[in-house]
């Protein structure tokens, strides 16, 4: 009878994940956005830990110097840290001038979301509402990320990691 239940809770935990409407894209971007700000973090331990043998090592992570750390879709209007990070990228990839990067997602900013998204075969037209121009939605997301070198080829990703000598690794696949 306890398997029984066990196994009824079981299906029961599982009918929202198969009832999620999340895309292999939103998947692969927030996949993505997670090794971009995991490799951010790790910087910034490095930096706080300077001279000091680091405790904890994540690899392999893809180079993402000037990827942006968005995990959210962005739109005019919105302002935070994940939409300075995105500032900075345009700037790193020139389509946007660097006294632009305030954290705030405004005009400029949107205007050079459009050029890029054109620029890189996302989408040309529309609105924000209709096809998502000017707004940095799951695909923009993922198309910055392999700009900078950051998208993990398809299939099965491996994940490791290691904080004082216990050693663990995960696989997926998006």
């Amino acid at each position: 009878m306890r398997n029984l239940l066990a196994g009824i809770a079981a299906g029961l935990a599982l009918v929202p994940l198969a009832a999620s409407a999340i895309t292999a894209d939103d998947l692969t971007a927030q996949v993505a956005s997670l090794l971009a700000q995991l490799n951010q973090l790790q910087q910034q331990l490095s930096s706080l830990t300077s001279g000091v043998a680091p405790r904890a090592s994540v690899s392999p992570l893809p180079s993402t110097a000037a990827c942006p750390a968005v995990i959210r879709n962005l739109s005019r209007g919105m302002r935070g840290d994940d939409v300075m990070s995105l500032q900075k990228f345009l700037v790193a990839q020139g389509s946007l001038d660097a006294d632009a990067a305030t954290g705030f997602f405004g005009a400029l900013t949107e205007a050079s979301i459009k050029k890029w998204q054109g620029d890189h075969d996302i989408v040309s037209g529309g609105t924000a509402s209709t096809t998502g121009w000017g707004t940095v939605g799951a695909r923009t997301r993922a198309a910055m990320l392999s700009a900078c070198g950051g998208e993990a080829a398809p299939g099965n990703d491996t994940l490791s990691v290691s904080v004082r000598g216990l050693d663990a690794s995960a696989d997926a696949t998006v």
